[in-house]
């Protein structure tokens, strides 16, 4: 808190006030000891992770998994990108392009490794269950 409350006095305030002068760090300190902070702080943080995992999954979405892509990773970083991709589609309950955009990954993945990783990977049963 005395990081960026510092900050705050060296950098004059939020710049998109268009250099209204005021007590900043005394409005900060007030804002961040009050008993609205918390709540602000976890809505603001539960919106700010939402937001990363859409755009991650639109990444994973656009990925090019090509069998030349994927020959410069070792097995258990193919292993991880799997399971992450298929924690996304567990979280996404309903039928959705994004859902099936995931699921076409994997299997794209799956058809661009070799037959040893691919049984491994089909071990998972969850897994298995969401490429039925």
């Amino acid at each position: 808190m005395d990081d960026f409350l510092a900050s705050v006095e060296t950098n004059g305030g939020p710049s998109l006030t268009c250099g209204t002068k005021g007590d900043w760090q005394g409005l900060y300190r007030r804002f961040i000891t009050c008993s609205n902070f918390g709540g602000w702080l976890s809505m603001r943080s539960r919106d700010v992770n939402n937001q990363l995992k859409s755009h991650y999954v639109d990444a994973l979405c656009s990925a090019d998994f090509c069998p030349q892509t994927l020959s410069t990773k070792h097995n258990v970083e193919i292993v991880d990108l799997v399971l992450r991709i298929r924690e996304r589609i567990l979280e996404i309950a309903t039928e959705t392009e994004i859902r099936r955009n995931l699921v076409r990954q994997v299997v794209k993945i799956l058809s661009n490794v070799d037959d040893d990783l691919k049984q491994l990977l089909m071990s998972n049963c969850s897994l298995r269950e969401i490429l039925a």
